[in-house]
This record gives structure tokens, sequence and C-alpha cells, in this order.
């Protein structure tokens, strides 16, 4: 056989290599008797309500203001997570995220001592979230007041800043979470300079419980 015939020879084996190796490896995975998918995602069929809204309607955000006796501003934010139709159930989780927008709806950014907010954590006695800036002793830019007991049915995740359902929120449930925003007069008068104002974003996702009960985790 010529060297022209044997690099033909190599070249068709070597492909039928190539194309046979996939069908092997599917053909392997098929018959595997480990071939077992024990994830559920949930149905997402956890709704948010704010201020008492139905939980149907689209909700604005918009933070109405009133000067505190003692200083600062507070805005009415009550958020009420729910379950409408799942009867086995779901854990969430939910993250916070205030965000500062201008009149045209554009986030805003760079605007010292206001959109600069780079963490958030728990304050003492677990009643509210700080939302803290960059400096090098970070001040809080905007606290969230949670609702009374909250830590009842919820946890805080402190590394991904959410919290998470203890237990299975089934259909029907109804959970509150937060009750109130505030901010310092420095923030809302800089807030008001720049002609910008705050929103606080309410994002859920949830996970099925597996067949226990117990939370499978993210």
């Amino acid at each position: 056989m010529d060297k022209k015939k044997k690099r033909t020879a190599l070249i068709a084996a070597a492909l039928s290599v190539l194309l046979l190796t996939p069908a092997i490896v599917l053909a392997i995975v098929l018959n595997s008797e480990e071939r077992v998918n024990t994830f559920r995602p949930a149905d997402q069929e956890i709704q948010i309500a704010e201020n008492d809204g139905d939980y149907k309607e689209t909700q604005d955000n918009s933070l109405a203001w009133s000067e505190k006796d003692n200083g600062g501003y507070t805005a009415q934010k009550s958020v009420e997570i729910g379950e409408f139709s799942n009867p086995n159930g779901e854990f969430v989780r939910v993250r916070f995220v205030p965000t500062w927008y201008d009149d045209t709806g554009c986030i805003v950014s760079g605007i010292d001592g206001v959109t600069d907010i780079r963490s958030a954590e728990l304050s003492d006695d677990n009643k509210m979230l700080l939302f803290k800036d960059g400096k090098n002793e970070p001040e809080t830019v905007v606290t969230l007041n949670l609702a009374e007991n909250w830590d009842e049915l919820w946890t805080y995740d402190a590394d991904n800043q959410c919290f998470v359902s203890i237990q299975v929120i089934k259909s029907g449930d109804e959970i509150n979470l937060l009750s109130s925003v505030e901010v310092s007069n420095t923030v809302l008068t800089a807030a008001e300079t720049a002609k910008v104002f705050l929103k606080v974003e309410v994002l859920a996702d949830s996970v099925q419980a597996a067949d226990d009960g117990t939370n499978p985790k993210w």
C-alpha cells in the first residue's frame, strides 16, 4: 500500500472514532442506573404584594416620604410574600435592592453619598437591614425596617444578602417581611438636589421542597 493510501486509511479510521465516540457515550449514559435527576424547580407561583396592594396589581414602588419627629424621613413599604396555588409549597428567598432613578426612569450612579451603596447588614437587634456605603468607616444610606417577628419565619443569608424562608410557603400563606424605609436628612436632601428618587426593588425566587419537606438549597 503506498503512502497516499495509508494516509487516507488513517484519516478514515480517525473520523470513524470521532463519529462513534459520542454515540457510545450516549448509549452508556442512557443505560446507566445512576441516571436520576432529583432536582425539582419550584412552580414560581410566589407573589409579592406591597403596601397592602392586591397581588395581581403592578406596584409602582413609589415612596412617599414623611419627616420623622426625631429627624430623618420614613416611607411606608410593607412587603408581603404569598403563594396562590401550589399546595405543596416551596422555599423562597427574597432580596431588597435600593436603587436611585432620575425622572426619566434611568438608574443613577456617581452621586456621592446617595448611590454609593456597597453592602447590606442586619442591625444588632435584627430589626433593620442597613445598606452601607463604601467608605472606610461605612455609613448607613438606606434603612429597611423589617416586619415584627420576621425572624420566626425567615433567616438572613449574609453572604448573598437575601432572606430565606425557614419553612415552605404553601397555597394561601401570606408572610410579612418588610414594613418601611428610612433615610437621613442628608441623603434625602442630596437626592432632591440631584433630582433623583429612591425605589426599593423586591426580587424573589423559589425552590421546590425536597420529598421530606426540607430545603434542598439553591
